[in-house]
């Protein structure tokens, strides 16, 4: 009989159900009758926890009494206040709901309930349909909340903690003005991130990275100045690089970091198990902090204060008080016992450079490198960098004799091992150089033009011969491939202020023919396969120089062209002196030196600016007698070769069998040609040099392609070259 009253509509007049507010009310009632010190003595609620209680399910209803009603009051299913806040949630700001909640969690009293009362917020914040950041009540209470995360090292709340904090960072990210209710005392905030930044659970660590970069990514003056004057934040991430930078082992085996790397970079690692040893996992942490830092300087916008400041601290407490004694080889006895540690400095330099995203990173670490610091006569400072560059560039140089009874100085084997990982840091640096660094490691140097014999210049400028080149044959796919890179080129920004001079046609196919044609026909044994070859070198030129002008020299201030004019007599600079010395002695440096080098000279090739163009890659040019320009070098070495190869019998067979052995890395011999280490030498370098003519005329081909495309889509502009 009860069970048919209940069930019927008689039940709602007996007992009418109660409003959501009303349910509220007894729920918030019923929840804080517990932590009553009749019902509940203080020592008793210290000692429960919240498992053995009905707390969650409380404050599980409320959240969806608050939820439910405001989602049915934004339908418009009951009146509207002025606020557009329902009555439930109105009672709840208005009693101090939120607020109380977060005294509760910070006494965690009964046991766990801090969590919950986390998880209840987040659920509030994201699922009611209004904002309710800007409510006094309720920012002060994340307030609270936020000083709790991260308090204990490891502690068990971690992962709750880091949910609710992206929770918060989420909403300001989305919603920027919302930083400013989080911007009191020494923004704590970001202080329990950098907290929770630190743990030892690596996808918390990397949650709460990704929280930071967002909170950095939104443009604030006040947060900037908060977190440069009242956080540790800079020196925090600073030190983090330079305590995992120390731990690197010094005997760390080079071969593995290339696949610990990409392994890294693709998530492959995923547990302490991997197979990777103990120096590596050392190595890789470092990388860890170090890519964050570089994620930092790249999400930071362009016109805040933090973004300088934090590169100072670099620049200041890393580059120049770690890597510096390192890479010089301070604090050993002799450049003997250097040499190790100066050898995995650099090659951890060079996987540095090339996990960089941030172009103002990049090049502050590539200019430190390349470009000393003003010295101050006065004050003399072990750590700046003003020798630096010489040294680096002294063990690039092969061409000085190896003064092998002298204990103390680094043998033939290490000098190569050395100058190996010198050049490789060399072209990582000017893969994406700033325009400053272009500046002063070769234009400068170019300026002037002391290189160029007037007289004869003029008379060559009047008689240019046309050439028909294998380009004028150049396959569909690769000229439609180059159309849709211009296409691409043309839409990025500042473009349109570049004055590359493109080159005249029948110059450019005078240019083309010089290199194309350096080899002569009796060394080439592969002439059917050079369409192909030409082919694929021009689409490597294209992506190239597209990668330069995307990743580079969209950044470049086109102002900044005209700036350090120099006057020097130098036409070279010691930067290109070495290159150009190394390949005058390639007959005489190993296969792998010499890739390297013309590896480097290809990538300064790639770089849009007239001087280059000129010096380096236009052999049409009349030199005076006492310069030298990269054809002449090369045509040189043709000579030298030429003279080297005779009484080589059956030649292309042998330089056919050598660059497959060289392709596959294979060093048996075939078909019973035994070829010694000399005759060897001279078969790999006379390879060598037929690709990297064939590369450079892709490349100046591809380059001038480009920029006659720019070149038509705007206004004619004077060149920037001084005239002589």
């Amino acid at each position: 009989m009860f069970n048919l009253i209940s069930n019927s509509p008689l039940s709602d007049v007996l007992a009418p159900k109660l409003s959501p507010l009303e349910e509220l009310i007894v729920q918030w009632e019923s929840f804080t009758s517990f932590f009553n010190s009749d019902q509940h003595p203080e020592q008793e609620l210290c000692k429960c926890r919240i498992e053995s209680t009905n707390l969650s399910n409380k404050l599980s209803i409320m959240c969806d009494i608050l939820v439910q009603e405001q989602a049915k009051h934004v339908r418009g299913k009951v009146d509207r206040t002025a606020a557009g806040i329902c009555a439930s949630l109105e009672y709840a700001l208005q009693n101090k709901i939120f607020d109380t909640l977060s005294v509760l969690a910070l006494a965690d009293a009964p046991l766990g309930i801090s969590p919950r009362i986390m998880l209840f917020f987040n659920r509030i914040l994201f699922d009611c349909k209004v904002q309710l950041i800007p409510h006094r009540t309720v920012h002060s209470a994340l307030e609270k909340l936020i000083l709790i995360c991260g308090k204990i090292p490891a502690g068990p709340y971690e992962p709750v903690e880091m949910l609710f904090l992206g929770c918060i960072t989420d909403l300001i990210y989305r919603n920027p003005p919302f930083l400013n209710f989080f911007l009191s005392d020494s923004y704590p905030l970001l202080n329990s991130l950098l907290s929770l930044l630190c743990s030892p659970d690596s996808e918390i660590a990397k949650r709460a990275g990704d929280s930071i970069i967002k909170l950095l990514c939104v443009e604030n003056e006040n947060a900037d100045r908060l977190i440069i004057e009242r956080t540790p934040f800079c020196s925090k991430i600073i030190n983090q690089i330079i305590v995992h930078y120390g731990e690197i082992p010094r005997s760390l085996n080079a071969q593995e970091l290339e696949t610990a790397i990409y392994m890294f970079r693709n998530d492959s690692i995923s547990s302490p198990d991997s197979s990777f040893s103990n120096s590596v996992r050392k190595f890789l942490c470092f990388l860890k902090w170090y890519i964050l830092f570089d994620m930092i300087m790249y999400h930071i916008p362009q016109t805040s204060n933090l973004k300088e400041t934090m590169l100072k601290h670099f620049k200041m407490d890393f580059l120049q008080s770690i890597i510096l004694p390192d890479l010089i080889g301070d604090g050993f006895a002799s450049e003997f016992d250097a040499v190790d540690n100066v050898f995995l400095t650099t090659i951890l330099l060079s996987n540095c450079l090339r996990n960089t995203e941030s172009f103002i990173l990049f090049n502050c670490i590539g200019e430190f490198l390349t470009i000393p610091d003003p010295q101050d006569p006065i004050i003399r400072d072990k750590h700046h960098n003003h020798r630096l560059m010489s040294t680096l560039l002294k063990r690039c140089c092969l061409t000085e004799p190896t003064v092998s009874d002298d204990p103390n100085m680094p043998n033939e084997s290490q000098r190569f091992k050395l100058a190996s990982v010198t050049i490789q840091l060399f072209e990582d640096i000017i893969s994406r150089p700033s325009r400053k660094l272009v500046n002063k490691l070769i234009v400068d140097h170019l300026r002037s033009r002391h290189y160029i014999d007037l007289e004869s210049q003029n008379n060559n400028d009047e008689t240019i011969d046309r050439y028909e080149t294998i380009f004028d044959k150049l396959n569909p796919d690769s000229i439609a491939e180059l159309s849709v890179i211009q296409d691409e080129i043309r839409k990025l920004p500042n473009m349109l202020q570049q004055t590359i001079v493109p080159i005249e046609s029948n110059k450019l196919n005078s240019i083309l023919h010089y290199f194309t044609s350096l080899i002569p026909a009796e060394f080439k044994f592969q002439v059917d396969q050079e369409p192909n070859d030409y082919a694929g070198y021009v689409k490597e030129a294209i992506k190239g120089e597209q990668l330069f002008l995307t990743n580079c020299f969209i950044h470049w201030q086109h102002n900044e062209t005209l700036d350090h004019v120099t006057n020097s007599s130098n036409n070279e600079g010691d930067f290109l002196r070495m290159i150009f010395d190394n390949l005058n002695a390639m007959l005489s440096l190993p296969y792998d030196i010499n890739l390297q080098v013309f590896s480097l000279v290809a990538k300064i090739s790639l770089i849009p600016d007239d001087y280059i163009n000129e010096y380096l890659l236009d052999p049409t040019i009349s030199l005076n007698a006492t310069s030298r320009s990269l054809f002449t070098i090369l045509h040189k070495l043709v000579e030298e070769l030429q003279i080297s190869v005779k009484g080589i019998d059956d030649l292309r067979t042998r330089l056919l069998f050598t660059k497959q052995r060289l392709l596959h890395n294979n060093t048996e011999h075939d078909n019973g040609l035994r070829i010694s280490n000399p005759m060897d030498n001279i078969l790999q370098c006379l390879i060598v040099l037929d690709e990297f003519c064939k590369e450079l005329a892709c490349i100046i081909y591809s380059k001038n392609q480009i920029h006659v495309h720019q070149q038509s889509d705007t206004v004619s502009q004077p060149s920037t070259m001084t005239e002589v």
